[in-house]
């Protein structure tokens, strides 16, 4: 009778962290897409990721979508970390060309202070990476050079 009831209860509990592990990660793409969103459909926020943005003339519309992004990617990084999100390929390099940016760079700033140690050293290595790969030159398209389904030249 005590096999079958910790049998059981591994069973019980193996349901229930998958469960979890599901939840979290419609959380987190319902969190994905609605900042996304907010910056498809907002024209005011297009500055936010340019590389040509000065960050002494932020917006505090900028700030406070660019404040929920790293908000956002802070929350996946910390479920991923836990086990509760899997891992996903491209993450370095995501980050490390969102943060390479002036304005994202310069809010990262602000919020640094306030962010856990790990999910800190994990934005710095990034930004690192980008300051030694690219020495400050853009890489990726702006999204005003991007055509869809197209050769970009």
């Amino acid at each position: 009778m005590g096999a079958v009831s910790i049998w059981l209860g591994v069973r019980n509990s193996r349901a229930t962290y998958r469960a979890a592990q599901i939840k979290t990660l419609l959380d987190i793409t319902s969190s994905h897409r609605d900042v996304w969103r907010q910056y498809a459909s907002r024209p005011e926020l297009a500055n936010a990721l340019s590389w040509d943005a000065e960050p002494d003339v932020m917006s505090e519309d900028e700030q406070q979508w660019l404040r929920e992004l790293i908000l956002h990617i802070a929350a996946s990084f910390e479920a991923g970390r836990l086990g509760v999100l899997p891992s996903f390929d491209g993450i370095d390099d995501d980050v490390r060309q969102l943060m390479a940016k002036p304005l994202p760079r310069a809010v990262w700033r602000q919020m640094r202070p306030y962010q856990n140690r790990v999910f800190r050293d994990f934005i710095e290595a990034r930004l690192a990476e980008a300051d030694e790969r690219h020495a400050g030159a853009q890489f990726g398209l702006p999204h005003s050079q991007r055509r869809v389904g197209g050769d970009p030249s």
